[in-house]
């Protein structure tokens, strides 16, 4: 579903349908589902599932939270059977993960420490600012006003790290979503295919729409900016302890909502199970091999506990499935299959070909030192 409204093939003929907080987007979204269950029960019973990525941080655990809600109020006209979320490389917890620009930015050597230390003279500002965006109602407008400036200061963190990234690589720009390549275009990916494939007309028709496609609606984003700094992830420690599973996974190479800050505001969430999923250790991601003799190989790490899962996928960006559509695959099967990530059910002792890492096996507090360490 094109979601919020105006995104994609969806659209309004009145401004005042446009969303401008995660409730509303929620809400859209919850109505859409009743309506689709509605007129194809043969579905109702279907087993759901909430996924998205990037600013799906936000909407994933408001849409789910949403229907959460709802099932327990017993009031919608038909019981959604939810059992289970998954982010990919989302901003969630903007305080934490802009916090850890810094830290995965030096631990990959992309900056100097220079620059690192420069930029930790920011962070306590844009901490101050998320908290007076979060204390008040997304709907008015001072809160706007707030939360508006708290991503100005804000930004200047990845924006003076870019910028030395960037003298670092010649002078071109770092792909913020795979530190691996350069930026050789607008959004640093050549779309052009996709918009020319769903803007052709028997594309259109197939579709039941007549609406220009384009990969970015500016007015959905401007829409929007108000709801940027909030904070989301106090929506879902009721849901795992309720027994929906929880899934977060980010390629490693992902600047803009990187692994390292994902990981920092799961270990943070406060639920049940955060002691144990937390003295948890890092499992292999193992993808098992084709067959004809091809070795199993090490897809990245897990961490996993009661519930909640965190996958870190190896040689992957912020589009996980574009980067390894295999080892995607095999993690959201296994999470729909209700399997462990790391290894699905079993079988024989992994073949191992082990794929390459970066940091040793508790990267978080290795990469944390390097960035400490530069700030005394």
């Amino acid at each position: 579903m094109d979601s919020p409204v105006n995104t994609g093939f969806s659209y309004s003929s009145s401004r005042r349908d446009a969303a401008k907080d995660e409730t509303t987007v929620a809400n859209d979204l919850l109505e859409f589902l009743y309506a689709f269950m509605l007129s194809r029960p043969m579905l109702v019973d279907a087993p759901v599932y909430v996924t998205g990525e990037s600013y799906a941080g936000h909407y994933v655990p408001a849409f789910a939270r949403a229907i959460f809600d709802a099932n327990a109020r017993d009031d919608g006209p038909v019981r959604i059977n939810l059992q289970g979320l998954a982010i990919g490389n989302g901003l969630t917890d903007p305080a934490i993960q802009y916090a850890a620009y810094a830290d995965y930015s030096l631990g990959n050597d992309i900056v100097s420490a220079a620059t690192v230390k420069q930029t930790a003279k920011k962070l306590p500002s844009c901490v101050e600012k998320i908290k007076s965006c979060a204390s008040g109602k997304t709907s008015s407008k001072e809160n706007r006003a707030e939360c508006l400036d708290a991503v100005d200061s804000c930004q200047a963190i990845p924006e003076a790290l870019l910028e030395d990234a960037a003298e670092r690589n010649g002078g071109k720009a770092i792909n913020v979503y795979d530190i691996r390549k350069s930026c050789d275009a607008e959004l640093c990916y050549d779309f052009s295919a996709a918009e020319a494939f769903l803007n052709r007309k028997d594309v259109q028709e197939a579709f039941g729409v007549s609406k220009k496609w384009e990969m970015c609606d500016a007015s959905v984003h401007q829409d929007m900016m108000g709801d940027w700094m909030h904070d989301y992830e106090t929506l879902i420690p009721d849901m795992i302890e309720a027994g929906i599973r929880v899934m977060i996974y980010a390629g490693e190479d992902d600047f803009i909502c990187n692994w390292l800050g994902n990981l920092r505001w799961v270990k943070a969430m406060q639920w049940n199970g955060r002691e144990a999923f937390n003295a948890a250790r890092p499992e292999p991601f193992i993808i098992q091999g084709a067959g004809d003799g091809e070795d199993d190989v090490v897809g990245g790490d897990v961490r996993e506990h009661g519930g909640l899962s965190f996958v870190k996928i190896s040689e992957a960006g912020h589009m996980v499935p574009m980067d390894q559509p295999r080892n995607a695959l095999t993690m959201i099967q296994r999470f729909v299959n209700n399997e462990p990530i790391a290894r699905g059910r079993g079988g024989d002792e992994p073949k191992l070909s082990a794929a390459p890492r970066r940091f040793g096996p508790v990267e978080d507090d290795v990469v944390g030192r390097l960035a400490v360490a530069t700030q005394k």
